[in-house]
């Protein structure tokens, strides 16, 4: 199964006459991508392209990616399952790549900080 952010989903399902009907009937974990924003938006606005990207275009399509993500009614469920898999690539949630990262190192600070505490009673 590959789902894409803009939900061209490719299934092989036995049985099944429309394999992205299945999916999202079948499969509760992706059924949140059927109700996003980007559906049908174009993927490189969310994704780099294969080459070299100059900081400007970079920021400017993470900025069009974003702005579709702030009105989209499942951007928590789409951040939720980037950091989950831990997404390496991309615009998930409203977050790029670096402040997913950001953000998964601050939610597990609390925890290294609590341990080493731990530790030194």
């Amino acid at each position: 199964m590959r789902l894409c952010t803009n939900n061209q989903v490719s299934v092989r399902k036995e049985g099944s006459a429309d394999p992205a009907l299945a999916v999202a009937t079948d499969t509760w974990e992706y059924g949140w991508q059927w109700r996003a924003a980007c559906r049908g938006e174009d993927a490189g606005l969310f994704f780099p392209p294969a080459h070299v990207e100059p900081k400007e275009a970079r920021l400017t399509r993470e900025r069009k990616a974003k702005i579709i993500c702030s009105t989209c009614p499942v951007r928590m469920e789409c951040l939720d399952y980037a950091l989950r898999i831990r997404e390496a690539h991309g615009v998930w949630g409203g977050l790029n790549e670096l402040e997913r990262r950001v953000l998964l190192r601050e939610r597990l600070q609390p925890d290294a900080e609590r341990l080493r505490l731990v530790g030194e009673s």
